[in-house]
């Protein structure tokens, strides 16, 4: 938080119009440390402004009794315009080229500026506190721990051999004390060596230019330490012989989990240190460390390249759901907002990881993989145009196939040269196709349906997709529907506060939510459009039966159940010796024999 004293100062230094203004910037922004910084620099360089010109903020000049006249536009920009080293060393943080003036200091000088010099006399900028970021946290050292949680700590160490713990018996300390899945003991182990390994360079960075001689061989035999890793560990990874000492878990909680909460700590845990955000690539680790120990992922042991691909699946939902900025980076504020702690500790208490719906279960990357597997025909796990409009049986019109394409949500993760879609894209779009019923997918066919990219949809857009949903709805000898008729019903969905102008907010209301992505379907899922129209049957009971169900374990339940009996009438055929494409029995063995990655059928 901004200390107090910067606001004492803010009272005594500026007028009460500048005052309030000041308040209120500082409250609306505190919550992003980059948003707050500019926002004051921004305030502070205008109010500086403003006083060089002898005008109070917040009220006209004697020349200005209404819109301000160019001359005083000319002599506020030259105002702002030498003030603009000063101002940007206050938005980053950094010095003043020129001048030794941390962000403290510069903030004095704002208040003191012109004239205050009298007036805040008293102060002095070095009994300021320095100005604390929201993220920041006070250092704490292993002595200021708390004394349960060094009780604790004894009760487990104590009893070990030299007080120290063996990587693969530390899962007790991980779940118990940590309070962390026991999935992630393999990434606790070794983020507490890769903090004790790394220990030493940093005092080594504290000796001052008189001490480097004299300490010459003691940083020879910390830097052999550092490479080979405390304690026979590795400082880039874990052996499995690998053990932790007391004093290293101290220091690790002290430094790295003690200042923070849960969530904090567990996204402390899943970023690497260097970074403050999780990339899919991050998770990984974490997830094979879940396919080698969780018990309802051990069918998959025998099979590592399907391990491979639900941990590359599990990424990928993730990162749909709770990266809402869309820029490949989940943000520690993302993380908190989303309830990817909660689902972390169901699954470590879940036997069955089919009962955890969101993001882990199995039959939902079953689905997902069978279906990009049957699209992808070629099997180099790349999806063209051609591959993507045979989804669902051909229900997408094209112009939405060509405007997925284009990549207006995001630029493909597959970096092909071609533009072609990678098995993470499909995800996403097979996630977003599924189930309309959350913003995550919303957003996904919000931005493919606002062509010009204004954050607005509105009719000419909608009618662009309809006119060859429409043409599609007649060559099938289906009821044509106006499109007149099809925008009332839109409105009638959505509720937009300004009629004909659909924005992303009026999509996520809560009361709307669950209907308004029936009106993409309308556009462009032709499929989906007649089931909704015709209220199919099938669809309404679902929705009775499982009320807490969302759309996609729906879709999910049904499709796995279907994949599942057509694999079992398949096998019930080949052990029959029965053959249904013209295959002798002794070509359907040499097949068999076979990598699945060469065969035609599905890889389960």
């Amino acid at each position: 938080m901004i200390s107090s004293t910067y606001f004492k100062a803010a009272r005594v230094g500026l007028v009460r119009g500048e005052q309030k203004h000041l308040m209120w910037r500082v409250k609306r922004h505190v919550a992003s440390s980059s948003v707050w910084r500019v926002k004051l620099r921004v305030h502070f360089t205008t109010c500086l402004a403003q006083k060089k010109l002898g005008a109070e903020p917040g009220r006209r000049r004697r020349d200005e009794p209404g819109v301000p006249s160019a001359t005083g536009f000319a002599r506020e920009n030259d105002a702002i315009a030498g003030l603009a080293p000063l101002a940007t060393g206050l938005a980053s943080g950094s010095t003043v080229p020129g001048t030794q003036l941390k962000l403290d200091e510069l903030m004095f000088k704002f208040l003191s500026h012109e004239g205050h010099h009298g007036v805040l006399s008293r102060l002095n900028a070095q009994h300021i506190p320095p100005l604390r970021l929201p993220q920041s946290r006070p250092v704490v050292s292993p002595k200021d721990l708390s004394a349960e949680l060094l009780s604790e700590a004894d009760r487990y160490f104590d009893c070990a051999e030299n007080e120290s713990i063996a990587k693969n018996d530390f899962v007790s300390i991980c779940k118990g004390l940590c309070n962390f899945p026991t999935f992630l003991n393999e990434s606790l182990c070794r983020r507490i060596l890769e903090v004790s390994s790394s220990q030493p360079q940093q005092e080594r960075s504290e000796i001052d230019d008189e001490g480097k001689d004299a300490s010459e061989s003691k940083r020879d035999g910390n830097e052999e330490e550092t490479k080979r890793g405390p304690q026979g560990g590795n400082a880039d990874g874990c052996d499995d012989d690998a053990v932790i000492s007391k004093s290293q878990f101290l220091e690790f909680w002290a430094r790295e989990m003690e200042p923070f909460d849960e969530h904090d700590r567990f996204f402390r845990l899943l970023k690497p240190m260097h970074r403050d955000y999780i990339v899919s690539e991050d998770l990984l680790p974490h997830l094979e460390e879940l396919l080698a120990y969780h018990p309802g992922l051990e069918f998959l042991e025998s099979t590592p390249e399907f391990q491979e691909k639900y941990a590359r699946t599990v990424a990928a939902r993730i990162m749909f759901r709770v990266n809402t900025s869309r820029s490949g980076r989940i943000s520690r504020r993302e993380f908190r907002h989303s309830d990817l702690l909660d689902v972390c500790h169901q699954v470590d208490e879940e036997e069955d990881i089919n009962l955890v719906f969101k993001y882990f279960n199995y039959e939902g990357f079953y689905v997902c993989y069978v279906k990009f597997w049957e699209l992808d025909t070629d099997h180099d796990f790349l999806l063209s145009k051609e591959d993507l409009m045979r989804h669902g049986g051909h229900a997408l019109v094209p112009k939405i196939v060509d405007r997925i394409f284009e990549q207006p949500v995001y630029p493909f993760m597959s970096g092909d040269a071609q533009g072609r879609m990678g098995y993470e894209d499909f995800v996403y779009f097979f996630l977003a196709e599924e189930d309309k019923s959350n913003e995550a997918s919303i957003r996904y066919w919000f931005d493919c349906v606002d062509l010009d990219g204004d954050g607005v949809i509105r009719p000419w857009e909608m009618k662009a997709f309809y006119n060859e949903q429409l043409t599609r709805l007649q060559s099938y000898g289906h009821e044509a529907i106006s499109f007149a008729d099809v925008l009332c019903q839109a409105h009638d969905f959505v509720h937009p506060r300004t009629e004909g102008a659909f924005v992303l907010a009026d999509f996520c209301k809560p009361d709307v939510i669950k209907i308004s992505g029936m009106m993409f379907n309308i556009l462009f899922n032709m499929t989906k459009f007649i089931a909704f129209e015709q209220r199919d049957p099938h669809w309404i009971r679902a929705q009775h039966e499982n009320p807490d169900f969302t759309d996609w374990d729906r879709f999910v339940a049904v499709e796995y159940a279907r994949l599942a009996s057509a694999e079992e009438e398949r096998e019930i055929e080949e052990e029959a010796g029965w053959t249904t494409d013209g295959y002798s029995d002794f070509d359907q063995d040499q097949d068999r024999d076979q990598s699945w990655q060469y065969s035609g059928e599905s890889p389960f």
